[in-house]
């Protein structure tokens, strides 16, 4: 099973996603910003990262970027709903240039992440 770093810096989403990821086997970390998500990821790799986009205190674009030069490097998926700079859809073809394999627009299913993980399941195992 998959083991998953997922950084979100709403408390609410992040528990939601975390009980779902959970109620599905997978080992679940959580961090509330990217800085504590970085510090949990080098104290121990996970499989495969979620990360929120845009967040306060260090991005989800800065946690890509940090990772992607990682090795192994960590199967990566984005999630972004934008903000008032930037369009979500602008983040999520960002950090795929910065090497996030797959990318969610919030709000999204269970459905929609499930078959996000499913589809990088060969690339994480």
């Amino acid at each position: 099973m998959l083991d998953i770093l997922l950084i979100e810096d709403d408390h609410q989403h992040r528990m939601l996603v975390k009980r779902l990821l959970e109620d599905e086997g997978y080992t679940v970390r959580t961090a509330e910003n990217g800085k504590k998500g970085l510090e949990s990821y080098m104290q121990s790799p996970a499989t495969v990262v979620i990360t929120d986009i845009f967040m306060s205190v260090m991005d989800g674009i800065e946690v890509i970027r940090v990772l992607s030069r990682q090795q192994p490097r960590p199967v990566m998926i984005a999630m972004s709903g934008g903000n008032r700079i930037m369009s979500a859809q602008s983040a999520l073809d960002t950090v795929q240039i910065l090497g996030a394999q797959q990318t969610l627009h919030k709000p999204f299913s269970w459905e929609e992440l499930n078959m996000a993980l499913q589809s990088l399941r060969i690339i994480a195992e």
